[in-house]
């Protein structure tokens, strides 16, 4: 059950590659979490080749195994979904592009003589399509080196340590009903010392507007090593509205899915809360309206603290 579990996790790893990478083209990586995930990966073709010589098979299946599941699908695709998003125009977009091509084309590679069978379904379907320069079959690629100047151990273990305060920051609002796509003001990091280029990684990933060395005791805190870990828990009327809007975009991409709407498809959308027009430009983006109207008298309803919402949305 288990062994099945992790095949369809790496299968639907390989369709979100398929999915969201129209192209891969080389690029100067800028973005500290495409830079982790590129030294884990070479990391990991290092300590399998040497597991695999001294005849140590299983550490080897273990690693990419670990690789593919925990770093690449559960922690690094979260941190980029956004930017690879149809809408999304920053420049690093393109960035995110290559490094999934990277990362699922060595993982196919690598997991050639383990998962002969999904290797190569990976390989013709998602790696051929976006790249002319690579092999009939993955079971011709050469097997690949280790490129030392991607390796960056130190971020390798301070991207541990953010793994860690994001699990402790969702356990304080699991304890205090507090929903995670609910944005919060703050969280304090008192007496841990990471580098301040993760703190956009913590502020996304905990849905904070800042990181701060401050200690607060008024904040929810929680040990982590020899320091802790705070969050301030006061919901503003600003973060309540915000709160808000991320429940509908949520209500609104569960009626896609129903809908069976394609990521490219647009929508007019009609809501009857008035008070999300301060987001019209970002829901715009995030849900593919192309219309939006605030008179809805019937559809969906999303409570919302004591407020109902009715959403609607047909496609364009």
């Amino acid at each position: 059950d288990e062994i099945a579990k992790a095949f369809t996790v790496l299968d639907n790893t390989f369709k979100f590659v398929k999915t969201y990478v129209p192209k891969a083209e080389k690029k100067e990586l800028t973005k500290i979490e495409d830079k982790w995930i590129l030294s884990k990966l070479n990391s990991l073709i290092e300590d399998y080749t040497k597991n695999f010589h001294s005849y140590n098979g299983y550490k080897a299946v273990q690693g990419i195994h670990d690789f593919i599941l925990n770093d690449f699908s559960r922690w690094y695709i979260k941190l980029i979904r956004n930017r690879t998003w149809p809408t999304y125009d920053g420049n690093d977009k393109e960035e995110a592009f290559y490094t999934l091509y990277e990362i699922a084309k060595n993982s196919s590679i690598l997991l050639a003589p383990i998962c002969p069978f999904m290797a190569e379904d990976a390989y013709q379907n998602v790696i051929k399509p976006l790249s002319k320069d690579v092999e009939e079959s993955v079971h011709l690629e050469n097997f690949p080196d280790v490129d030392k100047k991607f390796v960056d151990k130190k971020l390798e273990e301070e991207m541990e340590i953010v793994k860690d305060i994001v699990e402790i920051a969702n356990s304080i609002r699991q304890e205090n009903k507090i929903k995670l796509r609910w944005p919060l003001a703050t969280l304090t990091l008192n007496k841990i010392k990471i580098s301040e280029e993760l703190y956009d990684i913590i502020k996304s990933m905990c849905n904070v507007k800042e990181v701060s060395e401050k200690d607060d005791s008024t904040f929810k805190t929680k040990p982590l090593g020899e320091g802790s870990i705070g969050l301030d828990l006061n919901l503003t009327e600003d973060l309540k509205k915000e709160a808000m809007y991320r429940e509908v975009v949520r209500m609104i991409q569960q009626l896609r899915k129903k809908e069976g709407l394609a990521i490219e498809d647009e929508i007019e959308l009609n809501i009857s809360e008035p008070g999300l027009k301060d987001f019209e430009e970002e829901l715009q983006k995030q849900v593919g309206a192309k219309i939006i109207k605030y008179d809805a008298t019937k559809g969906e309803l999303l409570n919302f603290e004591e407020k109902g919402i009715l959403i609607q949305i047909k496609k364009i």
